[in-house]
């Protein structure tokens, strides 16, 4: 006596169990096969990401100390100018008073 079960005898059943057993096993390792290197691209670029974010924040701290050495260059310059300006308005008034 041959026992069914949705229509399909046991025989059938450990057939379709096995097919479908070996297909899913070769599906898997070509997928492995497939997407590994895409994983490690993956890694790869976030490692590079992570390294450019160092960098940025880096050059992002260098150039807020560079605008302030930068700002005391101005300030040290625009002090230089006045102190020329005011020597030289004090040497050509005083050759000026000494004409009268």
């Amino acid at each position: 006596m041959h026992h069914q079960f949705f229509g399909f005898f046991i025989e059938e059943w450990s057939s379709i169990i096995v097919i479908s057993g070996g297909f899913l096993s070769a599906l898997s390792w070509v997928l492995s096969k497939t997407l590994s290197p895409l994983k490690y691209a993956i890694e790869n670029l976030t490692k590079t990401m992570q390294e450019i974010r160092k960098e940025n924040e880096k050059r992002d701290k260098d150039v807020e100390e560079l605008s302030e050495k930068f700002s005391e260059h101005l300030l040290d310059a625009r002090e230089i100018k006045t102190k020329v300006e005011n020597l030289e308005h004090k040497v050509f008034s005083w050759g000026e008073d000494s004409n009268d």
